[in-house]
């Protein structure tokens, strides 16, 4: 009988032991990485500006097809593609993005890249909509 109480106060002893060990461990592991929060960017992409149509007249506004770059200090950059009408949607993670965009239909030094605003913030589940404008002499 004193063999199975030193055997049962033993077990217990290196359960608690071992519980112990455990806690002090989980409480030293790094947490689980957050999941990041999101949200959307939507938009047109235009072109102002161009040769005048005639006296007394200005060029329209133009829809641009292209390809909108996202980058965030620290991340690879996001790329998403403005259709025929210039249209253009994506999903990015909360931070400041710098945007940049290219369209073929522009050419000339300098102008195959260029939009006003530059900067876009994105803000947890929030949709953020931009007229990217390209303006051109």
């Amino acid at each position: 009988m004193r063999v199975r109480i030193v055997t049962a106060v033993g077990i217990a002893a290196l359960m608690l032991a071992c519980g112990g060990v455990a806690l002090a461990s989980a409480r030293t592991q790094p947490a689980a990485p957050r999941h990041h929060s999101y949200g959307t960017v939507t938009g047109t992409y235009e072109m102002e500006g161009g040769p005048i149509p005639g006296p007394g007249k200005q060029p329209p506004i133009r829809p641009l097809s292209g390809t909108i770059t996202f980058r965030a200090q620290g991340s690879p950059p996001v790329r998403v593609h403005a259709n025929a009408s210039g249209r253009f949607t994506v999903r990015l993670a909360v931070g400041t993005y710098r945007i940049t965009a290219r369209s073929g239909a522009i050419r000339g030094p300098g102008l195959n890249s260029c939009v006003r605003p530059d900067t876009v913030t994105v803000r947890p589940r929030h949709i953020s909509h931009l007229t990217l404008v390209c303006i051109v002499p």
